[in-house]
């Protein structure tokens, strides 16, 4: 299979998110060790990825952060660096990146996924790691769980630290026809096509949601015959206009990955690593374009994720409060929020990073707030240290 393309194989990132220049503050990137350690080349590049769909606050409009408006008087500037962590701090699919089971190797997708989603056990998987503190390697023994609807030969749950996490076998073929690829993953029950965007290249021209997606799915699943467009490296999506859904699935391991589907017949999509393209004619991607617009409701844009920034009021068990009066316009604007700290992901950073009550921080989440009392925000998976200044907050690099 062909590499395809960078932008295609991240996904759908608008324009202004792309171009970057008015809302966002870009620094170069270094990288920051509690200890010296080494970094996997692949990893890097995928920080790298991650950096450029990072939320972006723009100077002078009010922002969305996780549901809530926030007139901030200047950007949050700059982006996070990678840390090494101790091997005690990392998560099951950060120590073991990638298992031999059944004489294939699959990689993790950093996805957790839930016991309900599971099927059969399967057997067994060795996983090899690298503590890189201290040069260690550790190999390891893991069960592995048949992830319900999916094949085995292309997706598997491994089970690591008392969480199963999924893992794809990069190296199986691409499915040579659509009814494959839906046979093979479950589509239809795994992967929710309800939120999407109307676009016209890159130019994203509005935001919407259905209340189901049965219609799309029994018209891609009429589509069987579809075959897979070979020259996918070379396909692309600035001269087409296109619905562009989010693609979200516990199931498969993917977090607002998309699914495109284009006026002139084509279906692509990154869900799996690399970019997938078949032609399922302008009939059938037609009835779904025009189906899901005229049953659609107007709705927000999704960020890929959100950030809160301002200064640590509070350390407690299993939290942090912070207090964003700092980059508000408006002193009397300023919240407090309550992050809940008690998952291993986000805790991390204040045992092993030397954060402590008056820094000024910002931490990066993917749920919305839960307004009230405490204005509770869950879902964390990093914090950083940062800088206020004259306009707004700087995360030094």
């Amino acid at each position: 299979m062909k590499t395809p393309r960078i932008s295609e194989a991240i996904g759908n990132l608008p324009e202004d998110l792309v171009s970057g220049a008015v809302t966002y503050k870009r620094t170069s990137k270094k990288k920051s060790f509690i200890k010296w350690g080494s970094i996997a080349a692949c990893f890097m590049v995928m920080v790298m990825a991650a950096a450029l769909i990072i939320p972006m606050f723009n100077s002078g409009d009010p922002i969305s952060i996780g549901g809530i408006d926030r007139d901030y008087k200047g950007v949050i500037s700059g982006s996070e660096s990678y840390i090494e962590f101790p091997w005690e701090y990392k998560l099951g699919y950060e120590k073991y990146t990638s298992v031999k089971y059944d004489g294939n190797e699959y990689s993790s997708r950093a996805r957790a996924i839930d016991e309900a989603l599971l099927g059969d056990v399967l057997g067994t998987c060795i996983g090899k790691g690298v503590d890189s503190y201290t040069d260690k390697t550790y190999t390891e023994t893991f069960n592995v769980r048949q992830i319900k609807g999916v094949s085995e030969e292309r997706m598997i749950a491994v089970g690591i630290d008392n969480e199963y996490y999924v893992y794809f076998n990069d190296d199986v073929k691409c499915p040579a026809t659509f009814g494959e690829l839906l046979d093979a993953y479950s589509l239809s029950e795994t992967l929710p096509l309800v939120k999407f965007s109307v676009n016209e290249g890159y130019k994203e021209k509005g935001y919407y949601q259905i209340a189901d997606d049965e219609y799309i799915w029994q018209v891609l699943s009429e589509c069987r015959d579809a075959e897979f467009y070979a020259e996918n490296d070379k396909w692309s999506r600035g001269d087409r206009n296109y619905l562009s859904f989010t693609a979200t699935s516990e199931a498969l391991g993917v977090y607002k990955k998309v699914f495109y589907i284009t006026e002139d017949g084509y279906v692509s999509t990154n869900v799996f690593n690399y970019s997938y393209v078949y032609y399922i004619g302008e009939d059938a991607a037609n009835k779904i374009i025009t189906h899901a617009k005229n049953n659609a409701t107007e709705a927000k844009r999704e960020q890929y994720e959100y950030t809160i920034a301002g200064t640590i009021t509070e350390i407690g068990d299993g939290y942090v409060l912070i207090d964003d009066t700092v980059l508000c316009k408006d002193k009397k604007d300023g919240m407090v929020f309550k992050v809940l700290t008690d998952e291993l992901i986000i805790r991390r950073y204040l045992e092993c990073t030397n954060i402590k009550v008056g820094d000024t921080v910002a931490v990066k989440f993917q749920t919305e707030i839960v307004l009230g009392e405490d204005n509770t925000v869950s879902g964390a998976i990093s914090m950083y240290k940062g800088k206020v200044t004259d306009d707004g907050m700087a995360v030094p690099e």
